[in-house]
């Protein structure tokens, strides 16, 4: 019969782990985004960055699936326009002034978000989404181009 001992006498050693032990959360890029914008040391503007991305990115999202076609078929009703732009400049003034932890940050690195969330919101997933509709629903009334006699 194996003696094991007691439970006191099986726990391993704890340490800390070095930062070259942590996996990588995200990915290489996402990782080197503190430090290719110089927001390594400055947890204020790196909060305000992430705040920025996560803001543009849901607004862009919601312009895209408000239509089953391609975002730009139909207007967004004034209020939903009116709230997505007050929200936008509510978190452009955010990023230019800042607010209590999160620090200012550049107009360059603003535009970058700006830009990238553009991009992916309204170009990329868009074009997914209407793949999938069309894929998922054929024929539907929505996804079918419309011809004009």
């Amino acid at each position: 019969m194996i003696e094991l001992g007691t439970p006191s006498q099986h726990r391993l050693p704890l340490r800390r782990a070095r930062a070259a032990d942590r996996p990588a959360l995200s990915g290489g890029a996402a990782r080197d985004t503190h430090h290719r914008f110089g927001l390594a040391g400055h947890a204020g503007q790196l909060q305000t960055f992430t705040f920025q991305t996560l803001l543009f990115f849901a607004l862009f999202s919601i312009v895209s699936i408000r239509e089953r076609r391609a975002f730009w078929a139909s207007r967004p009703s004034t209020v939903l326009a009116a709230a997505l732009s007050a929200d936008a400049c509510a978190g452009l003034a955010i990023g230019f002034f800042g607010l209590a932890k999160l620090k200012p940050i550049s107009p360059s690195e603003t535009a970058l978000i700006l830009g990238h969330s553009l991009v992916c919101s309204l170009g990329l997933n868009d074009v997914a989404k209407r793949i999938l509709i069309e894929r998922t629903m054929p024929g539907h009334p929505e996804t079918t181009p419309r011809v004009s006699a």
